[in-house]
């Protein structure tokens, strides 16, 4: 996860003077890298600056606020579940970018990630029919409505895609 940092008054001089960052949880270890990329600036009184690019890491904008992008990665790098960048972005895009309330979502909420919402569907179902003794031999678990269930199930669990996977929370 990286940002780019540019400086300000390099760009409005034109030059291209910036840096790709490595954010850690520690604000204050943030500001010190961003002032580093400022006090090495070829424009003199370097103060202003913006985030330019985003490497694996959500677009929080150019001007976005320090504590969140620390949050961000705490959240990333301090989730129990072992879930990783995209699915976690998947989740905080889920939230309109609100980091605390992706946080609440999973630490109250998270299911699993599955392959797709249908692979939870269905391994939920076989779940549930074993527990009355319905095997994969038996007539109704060969005639369950596999899909019908997991339409129903869309109403109890959110499913949200990530680049390969799905990340699924409990309504």
């Amino acid at each position: 996860m990286k940002i780019y940092v540019a400086c300000l008054a390099s760009y409005n001089m034109g030059y291209l003077h910036g840096a790709w960052i490595e954010p850690t949880d520690d604000l204050e270890e943030l500001q010190k890298a961003i002032k580093q990329v400022l006090k090495t600036s070829p424009a003199p009184c370097a103060e202003e600056w913006a985030i330019h690019d985003y490497d694996d890491f959500p677009n929080m904008g150019e001007y976005p606020d320090l504590q969140a992008i620390c949050d961000y990665v705490e959240l990333v790098e301090g989730n129990e579940h072992g879930l990783q960048p995209d699915e976690i972005r998947a989740v905080l895009d889920n939230f309109c970018g609100s980091i605390s309330c992706a946080k609440n979502a999973l630490d109250n909420n998270f299911c699993g990630v599955w392959d797709s919402f249908r692979d939870f569907t269905d391994d939920k179902a076989d779940d549930e029919l074993a527990c009355y003794g319905v095997k994969d031999d038996h007539f109704l678990y060969r005639h369950f409505d596999w899909a019908s269930y997991a339409e129903e199930m869309r109403h109890y669990y959110t499913a949200l895609e990530a680049d390969k996977t799905t990340v699924i929370l409990s309504s």
